[in-house]
Parts: C-alpha cells; sequence; structure tokens
C-alpha cells in the first residue's frame, strides 16, 4: 500500500520524436502509445496482512519494476483510512462518494484541542457549524463561546444559494440545530434578538476568585 506524495507531473515527451519505435510506428502507419504519460512519487506505507487482521507491516522487499500499480476503488479507500465514524465532517478530497466522519467516543480521535485553520472565505465557520450539527445529533453536549456573534443563527436552516445546492448535489436537506439556547450577558446586545430560547445572564464580581 502506498500513497502519492509528488505529482502527478505530465511528461508527452518521455520518448524523443526521433526514437526508433515513434519512427516505426509513424512510417508503418500503426498506433503507438508509450508505456508512460507522467509520473508521480508513491511512498510505500507497508504491505497488507495475509491473514486480514487490520493494520501494515513493513514492506520486505521493494516492489519490482513495471510492477503493476492498481488504485483503490471507493471502499477500500473508506477502508484504508478509517472514515467510520457518527459524526460526519465531509468528503475525501477527489472522492465525493467516501464520507469522512469520526467517532464521538474516542479521545484519541477527537482529541481536547482542535484547531480549525483557513483564509477569510475558507470555510471556517461552515466547518464549525457543522462539527457542532454533528456532535450535538451523536448526543454530546457542546458549548459555543461566539464573541461575534456569527453562530447565533444556527438553529435556522441556511438559505445561501451556494450552500443548498451543494447540500442537494449530496442529497441532504438544509437543518439547523435542534437544541439551541442563546445566552448573553444582561446590558449587552445579541446579533440575533429574536432567537427563541434567548437568556440573559449576569456575572456576581464577588463570586469571582483569582484562585
Amino acid at each position: 500500500l502506498g500513497t502519492v506524495v509528488s505529482g502527478p507531473f505530465a511528461e508527452p515527451d518521455g520518448l524523443r520524436a526521433d526514437s526508433h519505435v515513434l519512427v516505426t510506428t509513424v512510417t508503418r502507419g500503426g498506433i503507438f502509445v508509450p508505456p508512460y504519460h507522467g509520473r508521480v512519487q508513491v511512498e510505500i506505507l507497508g504491505e497488507e496482512r495475509e491473514n486480514g487482521a487490520r493494520g501494515l507491516v513493513p514492506p520486505r522487499y521493494r516492489p519490482l519494476p513495471n510492477s503493476p500499480v492498481v488504485a483503490l476503488d471507493d471502499r477500500e479507500a473508506a477502508e484504508v483510512l478509517h472514515t467510520e465514524g457518527d459524526i460526519q465532517l465531509g468528503q475525501v478530497v477527489g472522492r465525493d462518494a467516501v464520507t469522512v466522519a469520526v467517532p464521538s467516543d474516542r479521545k484519541d480521535v477527537l482529541p481536547r484541542h482542535t484547531a480549525i485553520l483557513g483564509t477569510t472565505g475558507s470555510g471556517k465557520s461552515t466547518s464549525v457549524a457543522r462539527l457542532i450539527q454533528q456532535a450535538q445529533a451523536a448526543g454530546c453536549a457542546v458549548i459555543l463561546l461566539d464573541v461575534e456573534g456569527e453562530y447565533s443563527f444556527l438553529h435556522e436552516p441556511t438559505e445561501a444559494p451556494a450552500m443548498t445546492t451543494a447540500l442537494a448535489e449530496r442529497g441532504l436537506a438544509p437543518t439547523g440545530l435542534s437544541r439551541m439556547w442563546l445566552c448573553h450577558l444582561v446590558g449587552r446586545e445579541t446579533a440575533n434578538p429574536d432567537h427563541p430560547s434567548r437568556a440573559a445572564f449576569s456575572l456576581r464580581f464577588e463570586r469571582l476568585s483569582p484562585y
């Protein structure tokens, strides 16, 4: 089992135009396809165990020259990437049929600290909203500290045309959070004053301690 780490690099001129095999093909009017049109660099991950046990063993030998290369299908890719779980995040890049999910009951998969990084408009807020919705559906308690107010409408289905189109392509309907309470400080406004479960709270400074 290997993974592509570099490439693919197109090399349509892998054979010189004056090479013997091409000259012979052109003069005889045949059709010739070079043995390769590009190249990739593949890192060998290991060999699959013959008994079907999960996991790989270090390779004993390097692959022989001209060894056949077979691309994994969607089912095999899902097994190799371990995409099973009850919290669905999205699709594998290049494989729309393979859904990426993580199990909510394994702390080694969802660590205590997770960062979602990206440039402006790359989809960080959408990813966070999806993670919150899926975590709630899996029975996890979610507390969100939102200082900008951009998540105060998570209970409402999206109406953005780009999002609804993307969801329809995957057979999904826009949905919001089924249970959501919006709390804000007394004397401060919220980005969604019409939220049905909005409540104000206060902090008693005499109850706060630096210890």
